[in-house]
């Protein structure tokens, strides 16, 4: 059964791509080459990718996120992000 694929355009290359998620307005989505093309050999390092310091809307705790958060929307660290989602 395949997952259902949403139209988007990638903020890298411009080209529209079919992407396993719905994208949300205002947040930037890669198509699977750029996405790709953005890590290391160890699949973690995205090159320039920039890292923003952010505080967790659920826990407080300090982290960081690899996108500009968007001022108003809460930004979860990764732990919390994870126990939302299962």
């Amino acid at each position: 059964m395949d997952k259902k694929k949403f139209k988007a355009i990638c903020a890298e290359c411009g080209e529209e791509c079919d992407i396993p998620f719905e994208p949300t307005e205002g947040r930037p989505v890669k198509c699977d080459g750029c996405f790709k093309r953005g890590r290391g050999s160890n699949g973690r390092d995205r090159g320039s990718r920039r890292d923003f310091n952010v505080v967790c809307a659920e826990c407080g705790r300090s982290t960081t996120v690899p996108f500009k958060p968007v001022r108003g929307d809460p930004v979860l660290c990764r732990n919390c992000f994870n126990k939302k989602a299962a």
